[in-house]
């Protein structure tokens, strides 16, 4: 311990010595681990700790896979009597709750506002082993009919809706305007399903307890104590096997998916979460390279000084030793800048994310530098020192005494073998650099991508919200029809309004797929087309600014009590009529046993993408909101001038119509639009600061070792210009060997560019991964910087006065 005191002591002084590398290692050190912590804190919620409920690894998503899907979050829900059928058959589950999505109204307690709710089954709270802050949760029996009328409320909405009233447990509400009696507070760790506001029993008829062919419930399961995962996936596949057996025509092709409530959590952003770790990796490795080359430069000076430890009898080991606190120290150092970067990157994250959208996400209010992501940076630093620090070291360590000791008799000179290990690291450099370019640039242009599919829509303009009427005040299709139609028709109206529609579905809402069926068209068992399905009104494309390419769009005539109509998108056109028209063919949405008539395609419309998260855009299927008219509705206007004016207009014509109806999600068309792609917004943007970043540190390494390169070389120098060479000559020589040093990192990175191509291009809509022009551009931009970065030093080459180097030497 005494002798390693020694070393930080003598390390600090050296360091203090050289305060021009100690403080460009700092900052190269500090802008890797700074990132790192960055993104660590915000990954951490997801890749760690998404949820928290006790013994939450034994807590399972039950799903299941449509015929024919196979990607990891392609799964669908299950059916109530899949269900019942799974609680009887397994045996590795303590329980199976489930839950479905359901908006509700609460009235009665200040102004009406919708609630994002849920209706869960008697036994949910007890598999979360979720504990209230007041009151209860549900009791057995309470998810049958006549005894639902009870509801329990999460902790946010008892203090934003009711003030924190202690005495709240007991209090009667109106929910879609029932009475409904609150039974408990959740406390603040029960977030799941995640932005639940209120949760109500999942009470079901026994007619719908048969149900096979319809999928709707979202099961999960605690594990018994000693039975894994993959235990439960096995079991539960043979019980899907029975089912298939004994109910083909619902059954075939369906499968059975378990995975852990935390990854079902997580969601696909997991996927971007472990890519920006990765990169920020990548960028702390080319900080390292860029530290072990200073270093390296360093310790060339310090030559002499080591020759002379060793000839005294020091070690190589104890030379080791020392250059590694020395770098160690460098980390330290970096450490302390990179929390103070980490922390001020963490703060724009979190600031920047609407509040709309931070709801949605698993414990983001959590995001901050607490004692794990501490920790972690501290690792980092520690392994980040031991990395830059390790091959200055070994290669110090090994030089020879008697060599050393000449060269230093004649003034120092080059070494061949440093210059290598040097230039090894720069194409290290540029190699990682071009593989952080290039996916920055290839998510930037999947997120453009993204964008440019909607600005045919022009959604600046357009301001949407939605409506969720309660079935027991609305009990009637009739009744939902002449709410929307009304309250389109007073928005059309007004001025200022050029149009006016009402539909299940609005671009980027997320999709709602169902199954189709077409007429003519057998189907085998187990097959499974879908398509987002949307009830739209007959102003809708004209809403949007959507091609009707074929056909007609919806018009008045097409009322419920009129011939069944529908219309397609060009993608079912192509896939089932292809080269011939699909006008008066007929399909009907569900299943084989649909009881749905057949509905007669008259038009055909363009593409619109409902799902930015899917490969690809999903076929759409329309049918008229007077025909198919839904409780739960998107209105949409377009309007000129500021949409900002419009929302107390939107706000007094739906309590026009109905004093008790909330109206929640009102912003404009583009918000929605870039809500849904915010995280891919996210992962774009830090990617490519990570690659600016990477792409200055690389630059800084190659002007380094350029300008140790001309250092080293000025007596050659002096003997060149001497002999006749002219300062052109000069200045090929450095940038044809940084020239080199390009050509060989790009040599390497763009396999490795290429293989995270293939990745992106499998996460991310609109990503190619034969994208020539990312590729070309990231290798242009750098190959820019890189000479820029050789030009300067070596235009201090050519100004090397021949005799002043040939005193030097």
């Amino acid at each position: 311990m005494h002798s390693i005191w020694q070393d930080i002591r003598f390390g600090l002084r050296m360091l203090v010595k050289s305060p021009g590398i100690t403080l460009a290692a700092i900052l190269a050190f500090g802008v890797g681990i700074g990132a790192n912590t960055a993104v660590f804190s915000v990954s951490n919620t997801y890749l760690r700790d998404p949820i928290s409920f006790p013994e939450v690894n034994r807590i399972v998503m039950v799903l299941s896979h449509s015929p024919g899907e196979t990607g990891e979050w392609g799964w669908d829900e299950v059916s109530p009597a899949d269900l019942g059928d799974w609680r009887e058959q397994n045996h590795s589950f303590e329980s199976l709750a489930a839950y479905v999505w359901e908006d509700v109204n609460l009235t009665g307690v200040g102004e009406p506002v919708k609630l994002q709710g849920f209706r869960v089954s008697a036994n949910f709270f007890e598999v979360l082993r979720a504990r209230p802050l007041l009151g209860r949760g549900f009791v057995s029996g309470e998810d049958e009919l006549g005894r639902e009328h009870v509801a329990v409320l999460s902790a946010g909405l008892w203090r934003r809706q009711f003030g924190s009233d202690p005495n709240v447990v007991g209090r009667t509400v109106r929910l879609d305007g029932t009475p409904t009696q609150i039974v408990g507070v959740m406390n603040d760790k029960v977030r799941f399903p995640q932005s639940a506001e209120i949760w109500t029993p999942l009470a079901l008829s026994p007619d719908a307890k048969t149900l096979r062919n319809v999928h709707y419930l979202s099961p999960l399961g605690r594990l018994r104590r000693g039975i894994s995962l993959e235990q439960a996936q096995a079991e539960m596949n043979a019980i899907q096997a029975r089912l298939q057996a004994s109910f083909p025509q619902t059954e075939t092709g369906w499968t059975v998916v378990c995975f852990p409530l935390g990854d079902f959590v997580a969601g696909p952003g997991k996927g971007y979460t472990v890519l920006l770790l990765c990169a920020v990796g990548f960028l702390l490795l080319i900080a390292c390279t860029n530290v072990a080359n200073l270093l390296l430069a360093r310790s060339a000076a310090r030559q002499n000084e080591f020759a002379i430890r060793v000839a005294l009898g020091a070690s190589g080991v104890r030379l080791i030793r020392q250059l590694l606190v020395e770098s160690l120290l460098l980390a330290v150092g970096g450490a302390a800048a990179g929390l103070l970067l980490g922390s001020w990157w963490i703060a724009l994250i979190r600031g920047a994310m609407p509040p709309e959208v931070e709801r949605y996400i698993p414990a983001w209010d959590l995001v901050r530098l607490d004692r794990g992501v501490f920790l972690y940076t501290l690792a980092v630093a520690v392994a980040a020192g031991i990395v830059a620090g390790l091959f200055p070291a070994l290669h110090s360590s090994t030089a020879n005494l008697q060599e050393t000791l000449k060269e230093a008799g004649r003034g120092g000179g080059t070494s061949a073998s440093r210059m290598r290990l040097r230039s090894a690291l720069v194409v290290a450099q540029v190699a990682l650099s071009l593989v952080l370019l290039v996916g920055a640039a290839l998510m930037a242009k999947g997120v453009q991508t993204l964008f440019s599919l909607n600005l045919q829509f022009n959604p600046e303009s357009v301001l949407t919200f939605r409506v969720a009427l309660p079935d027991s005040k609305y009990t009637n299709p009739q009744q939902r029809v002449a709410f929307f139609d009304n309250l389109t028709d007073c928005l059309a109206g007004a001025a200022g309004v050029q149009t006016a529609a009402v539909s299940t579905l609005i671009p980027f809402s997320g999709g709602d797929s169902g199954s189709f069926r077409i007429e003519g068209l057998p189907v085998q068992p187990g097959e499974f087309p879908s398509a987002d399905i949307n009830s739209i009104s007959p102003a809708y494309f004209r809403l949007l600014h959507v091609p009707i390419t074929e056909g007609r769009e919806f018009n008045d005539h097409d009322q419920a009590d009129s011939a069944p109509v529908a219309i397609i998108s060009e993608k079912v056109a192509r896939r089932y009529w292809p080269g011939r028209s699909a006008l008066g063919h007929r399909l009907k949405p569900g299943d084989q046993g649909s009881k749905e008539p057949w509905a007669t395609i008259v038009g055909v419309a363009g593409e619109i993408n409902y799902n930015p998260w899917r490969h690809d855009i999903l076929p759409g299927i329309y049918l008229p909101f007077s025909q198919h008219p839904w409780s739960s509705s998107y209105v949409a206007f377009r309007a000129s001038g500021d949409l900002k004016a419009f929302l107390p207009l939107v706000r007094a014509t739906v309590a026009n119509i109905d004093p008790d109806q909330p109206v929640s999600d009102m912003f404009p068309l583009d918000h929605v639009i870039s809500n849904q792609i915010l995280g891919l917004s996210y992962v774009a943007v830090l990617m490519g600061v990570t690659g600016l970043m990477a792409l200055g540190l690389s630059a800084v390494g190659v002007s380094g070792i350029m300008a140790y390169s001309v250092t080293q070389r000025i007596h050659e120098i002096g003997v060149r210009m001497a002999l006749g060479a002219n300062p052109g000559d000069v200045l090929r020589l450095f940038v044809k060997h940084g020239l080199k040093l390009l050509l060989l990192g790009v040599c390497i990175g763009l396999p490795l560019a290429f293989a995270l191509a293939r990745l992106l291009s499998s996460l991310l809509f609109g990503v190619q991964s034969n994208d020539f022009v990312s590729f070309f551009g990231g290798a242009l931009l750098l190959a820019v910087v890189v000479l820029v970065a050789c030009y300067i030093p070596a235009r201090q080459a050519t100004r090397v006065d021949p005799m002043v180097a040939l005193r030097y030497e």
